[in-house]
């Protein structure tokens, strides 16, 4: 599991960051953790996902498409969550303007 996700619960965010090789069962993984209950996602304030220690981002197109569907359904459960993704290489940041 490259990754791991920490709840701020006293301020109301959750942080996740990825590492190593990051896969398409990985995003969606992490996605049925942050978003597993609507009292969960209703307490969010903000969202941070960190790519920084990423060294080979392998997810497809499909699975940026399906993240962005299920973040849509999050926003509407949570209207006032920020959302903050640190995307440093081209293909991240192409696959985070795809999700956008």
């Amino acid at each position: 599991m490259p990754y791991e996700i920490t709840y701020l619960e006293t301020e109301g965010g959750v942080f996740i960051k990825y590492y190593g090789i990051v896969t398409d069962s990985d995003i969606i993984d992490s996605m049925k953790d942050r978003f597993s209950s609507d009292d969960k996602i209703s307490s969010y304030r903000y969202a941070i996902t960190d790519c920084t220690s990423v060294e080979k981002f392998d997810v497809s197109p499909e699975v940026i498409k399906k993240s962005a569907e299920v973040s849509k359904k999050v926003s509407m459960i949570n209207k006032n969550i920020v959302v903050v993704a640190i995307m440093p290489t081209n293909l991240e940041f192409g696959m985070g303007r795809m999700w956008q």
